[in-house]
């Protein structure tokens, strides 16, 4: 069955960005996996109750290099997820990233990044 967690983030009017990251085997960069992850603000976790995000800032059970910046939360996406996210791609999404650690795409209409520094300028 085809995932629809994006667009009922997207119909819920929500900001988030994809974020798709490596991580490597060796030193000499031999891929080992492939992660996805949508993240979005904090402070719209009541929006997206339900749906699977979580801070992942805890110290005790992750390492510090799987830890969400503050006021971060994000879900790990599976496989239907990201054929969905392929798929709306080219419609709503730009990459605004990609380097050889990975890449960050952002709505087309609506930047995370812009998102999120007027939110925390307001603090």
């Amino acid at each position: 069955m085809k995932s629809l967690l994006i667009r009922l983030i997207l119909e819920q009017d929500i900001c988030i960005a994809i974020v798709q990251s490596y991580s490597y085997l060796t030193k000499a960069k031999i891929m080992e996996n492939q992660q996805w992850e949508i993240i979005a603000s904090e402070r719209d976790s009541k929006k997206l109750a339900g749906f699977g995000f979580f801070r992942h800032n805890c110290a005790a059970t992750l390492n510090t290099t799987r830890q969400n910046p503050k006021g971060i939360i994000s879900k790990i996406m599976d496989t239907d997820v990201i054929s969905e996210f392929r798929l709306l791609l080219p419609e709503y999404f730009t990459q605004v990233i990609k380097t050889e650690d990975g890449a960050v795409y952002e709505l087309k209409e609506h930047s995370f990044k812009q998102y999120i520094d007027k939110y925390s300028d307001a603090v």
